[in-house]
């Protein structure tokens, strides 16, 4: 069995960690300020970050399991990528916003 990502897993993986810099501006006044920027979640939305495990026919992209979980995984495991810029802070999380 091969667990390697497949060609098209890789792309999309770059493709969000390229727009992921584009959200870095302000991340560390928005962390500690403790702010959750609603326009940059938007963005995500847009961009298709929020549905990929969202079947295609609610209007997501309907990955599969892995496929989101690879292309998630530097949004949510800074310490493997400065590609951290998912609004999150210690009260709100990307998927527990109060």
């Amino acid at each position: 069995m091969d667990f390697e990502p497949t060609e098209d897993q890789r792309t999309l993986c770059e493709s969000i960690r390229e727009f992921g810099k584009s959200l870095n501006d302000g991340m560390i006044e928005r962390d500690a300020e403790e702010v959750f920027d609603r326009e940059l979640w938007k963005k995500c939305a847009e961009f298709g970050i929020v549905g990929l495990p969202v079947p295609t026919e609610y209007g997501g992209s309907g990955q599969d399991f892995t496929t989101t979980l690879l292309a998630w995984k530097p949004w949510v495991t800074p310490a493997e990528t400065m590609v951290s810029s998912f609004p999150r802070t210690p009260r709100c999380g990307p998927f527990n916003c109060r």
